[in-house]
C-alpha cells in the first residue's frame, strides 16, 4: 500500500514521484508546498504564480517561479491582486477573490500570461 502525504493542504503519493521529477506548483503562494518538497525529498519544484511580490517572495525562497497564471487555453487576461497583509489574486474578478479584495484600496490589476500544460 502505497503512502499518501499531506505538505501544506497538498495530498500527493511520494512513492509514484522519482528522485529527478520536477513538482510544479499552480498557485505557488507563499512556497509552503514548494519548499516543503525540495525540503522533505529533494525534488526540484516549480511555483506558477502571477502576484508579482509573491513571485519575488518564491524566487529569494530559492524556487523556481513561472510568472504567470495557469489555465486552460493559452492568451493573456487581467489578473487582479492586492498588496495588503494576505497576497492574493484571481483572473475570475472581485466576487470570486474574497473580501481581502472587494475593498477597491491597494487592488492591482496586471496582465498574465496564461500558460496551458497539455495534458492536465
Amino acid at each position: 500500500m502505497k503512502r499518501l502525504e499531506r505538505i501544506s493542504q497538498h495530498s500527493f503519493l511520494p512513492a509514484l514521484v522519482r528522485a529527478d521529477s520536477t513538482v510544479l506548483d499552480l498557485g505557488g503562494n507563499r512556497g509552503e508546498f514548494p519548499l516543503g518538497v525540495m525540503n522533505r525529498y529533494g525534488w526540484h519544484a516549480v511555483a506558477i504564480e502571477p502576484t508579482p511580490a509573491l513571485a519575488q517572495h518564491l524566487r529569494s525562497a530559492g524556487v523556481e517561479v513561472i510568472e504567470a497564471a495557469a489555465a486552460g487555453e493559452d492568451g493573456s487576461v487581467e489578473f487582479i491582486h492586492g498588496d495588503g497583509k494576505e497576497l492574493t489574486g484571481s483572473i475570475m474578478g472581485l466576487d470570486v477573490v474574497g473580501s481581502e479584495l472587494s475593498d477597491a484600496a491597494g487592488l492591482r490589476k496586471s496582465r498574465s500570461q496564461h500558460i496551458r500544460y497539455p495534458g492536465y
